[in-house]
C-alpha cells in the first residue's frame, strides 16, 4: 500500500493482469502453434533466446539500470542482443531433422524467416518408404 491508498482502487493493477492474461493466452497459442508445425529443436531455441533477450531489455528499464550506462554499456547491450538472436537463427539453420550429413538441409521454419533474404534452400528427400 503506497501512502495509505487501497491498491484496487487504482485502475493499473486491473489493466496490468488483463494485459497480462491476454499475453500469456496468446504466448501459450503461438507456441503451440509452432509446435504442431515445426520441429521442436528449432521452436524451443527460438522461444527461450526471445524470453531471454527480452528479459534483459525489461530488466534493463523497470530498474532503471540505463541512467547508469555508460557508452561501453550501450554499445554492448545491442551488440549482445544482436550477437544471440544472429547465433540462434545460425544454430537453426544448420539444423538437420533427419541426420543426412552435416547442415545439409534447413528446416522449414527458419526458412519462412529468412525467405525475404532469399537464402537458396534444398528440399529434404524423401525416405524409400515414403516413395513407395
Amino acid at each position: 500500500v503506497v501512502s495509505g491508498e487501497e491498491p484496487f482502487k487504482n485502475p493499473l493493477p486491473y489493466i496490468s493482469i488483463c494485459t497480462t492474461l491476454v499475453f500469456g493466452i496468446t504466448q501459450f497459442t503461438l507456441l503451440n502453434r509452432a509446435l504442431s508445425r515445426y520441429n521442436t529443436f528449432v521452436v524451443s531455441p527460438f522461444v527461450n533466446s526471445t524470453l531471454i533477450i527480452l528479459g534483459s531489455v525489461y530488466s534493463v528499464i523497470f530498474f532503471e539500470e540505463w541512467k547508469r550506462f555508460s557508452v561501453l554499456s550501450w554499445v554492448l547491450l545491442p551488440l549482445g542482443i544482436i550477437c544471440t538472436a544472429l547465433g540462434v537463427v545460425l544454430l537453426a539453420c544448420n539444423h538437420n531433422p533427419l541426420g543426412h550429413g552435416h547442415g545439409d538441409h534447413r528446416s522449414s521454419l527458419t526458412e519462412d524467416m529468412l525467405s525475404p533474404i532469399q537464402v537458396s534452400s534444398t528440399k529434404i528427400p524423401k525416405s524409400s518408404s515414403e516413395t513407395e
